[in-house]
């Protein structure tokens, strides 16, 4: 399954659950400790931020709080406020994690870009025959187009003591896979 379908899923199933906790009144019981007294928000929360534990967990524990529910019902004060708050950080974590929702291409000095074009350079065979060490270093950018989406950038390669200065560009291989397409030119 992509990986923006996971995000979705996780997004969609928080959201599910602060609306089932509110919908039967789930929520903290004051004065009762445990690991799963929590609010309706909390569940929500620990469903988004730890989808792994928090959803299951709440399916396991739901029939049982939902009974608590009964005997000490806990009204939500911003149960549609609370769906939207979810929602914008939903829509927040959806940005953050999916790469073509990000926008424009990375910067020149990203991380990415910057081991990319490490591999780029050390797979090149004529700097692998040298009995020298060869890195690129100074990663900066020289323009941007915005228009296409593509950055120019430059970098100096060090074989051995010497810095050449060398020029790439950057553009989008596969935007909404987060794939870049770094090529070296003139």
């Amino acid at each position: 399954m992509e990986f923006w379908i996971w995000i979705l899923v996780i997004c969609a199933t928080s959201m599910w659950v602060y609306w089932d906790a509110t919908a039967n009144k789930i929520g903290k019981i004051e004065g009762e400790g445990g690991l799963f007294n929590m609010s309706a928000g909390a569940w929500a929360a620990v469903t988004l931020g730890l989808w792994i534990v928090g959803f299951p967990a709440y399916l396991i524990n739901r029939s049982r709080l939902i009974e608590k529910a009964k005997e000490h019902p806990q009204e939500s004060i911003f149960k549609k406020g609370g769906i939207a708050i979810l929602a914008f950080f939903a829509l927040g974590l959806i940005y953050i994690t999916t790469p073509g929702f990000a926008g424009a291409v990375p910067r020149c000095n990203s991380g990415d870009v910057v081991v990319l074009t490490e591999r780029l350079i050390a797979d090149i065979p004529a700097f692998q025959e040298l009995d020298t060490s060869v890195s690129i270093h100074t990663h900066f950018e020289v323009s941007y187009d915005e228009a296409a989406d593509v950055r120019r950038c430059s970098a100096f390669i060090r074989i051995g003591s010497d810095d050449e200065r060398v020029f790439f560009e950057i553009s989008w291989y596969n935007k909404m896979a987060g794939e870049i397409w770094v090529e070296f030119t003139e």
